[in-house]
């Protein structure tokens, strides 16, 4: 994604909001995916945290009973408008949560300020992955841990079968393709130690058409190619056809998130 159309992507909530509420209503795992990666968070009770690329702020949302009392956590994202989200979402819960605007490939921190980094499907957004990591290393203490999320190539498959059936001419490769769950060990790699991959097993059932059709609606701007209301509409029809013969429009998902050190 180019970063104007990330910019009109991302300038509010409402794109990512739409995907979301498709997740959050027809997944098959019953286990929240932000209490999953929380779980796998092995950072000490005292700790100083950034997340990069925080959106609306879920990560904390979701776990704000969880949290130990004398973590220091730090939202950063390049979007104002996700970060002032982030703030209405989570200030109000959590005291002491700071905020900032700011780029992965220059971030606004001084060297070895924080215990743990997590970036949570974000990575695939940026342009230079290898210097993000690098400033990644830079902002970590010695012993501090990188955990970083994203899909797999296979991710949301049936989704881009869909779209590449009604616009044919045009590529609608998924987002992630640029850091996915079969490249990221790779490049984390080049950079950090003790790279893991750990996966979350989800899918999708999907038993109502509209949901769908918005999270196609939400990628209009992601691909500079305007999905028409035709399109949706016809679309809409098909997923409709397809729920009322087999029970529901299935999805597989592929998702995870690597865990690296950086001593």
């Amino acid at each position: 994604m180019n970063p104007e159309s990330l910019n009109h992507q991302y300038q509010n909530s409402n794109n990512l909001d739409a995907r979301i509420s498709l997740h959050e209503r027809f997944s098959t795992n019953p286990y929240d995916w932000f209490l999953w990666v929380f779980d796998h968070l092995e950072i000490q009770p005292t700790a100083r945290i950034l997340e990069v690329g925080c959106g609306t702020g879920r990560l904390w949302v979701e776990n704000r009973d969880r949290i130990p009392t004398e973590w220091e956590i730090s939202l950063m994202d390049f979007s104002p408008g996700m970060t002032g989200q982030a703030r209405q979402n989570t200030a109000p819960l959590i005291p002491d949560i700071t905020f900032s605007v700011g780029n992965a490939m220059t971030l606004p921190f001084q060297a070895e300020t924080f215990d743990a980094i997590i970036a949570n499907h974000m990575l695939y957004h940026v342009p230079d992955r290898e210097k993000a990591l690098q400033e990644f290393y830079r902002c970590l203490k010695p012993k501090g841990r990188l955990y970083a999320a994203t899909n797999g190539k296979d991710h949301m498959g049936e989704l881009w079968e869909l779209l590449c059936y009604f616009y044919p001419d045009t590529v609608w490769n998924s987002a992630s393709a640029p850091f996915e769950l079969e490249n990221g060990k790779e490049q984390i790699k080049k950079v950090f130690r003790d790279v893991r991959i750990l996966h979350y097993e989800d899918g999708l059932e999907i038993t109502d058409a509209d949901p769908l059709v918005n999270y196609i609606r939400s990628l209009s701007t992601m691909y500079g190619k305007e999905i028409y209301k035709e399109s949706l509409s016809k679309m809409r029809e098909e997923i409709s056809e397809v729920i009322n013969d087999k029970g529901a429009f299935f999805i597989r998902k592929s998702v995870g998130m690597f865990t690296a050190s950086k001593g």
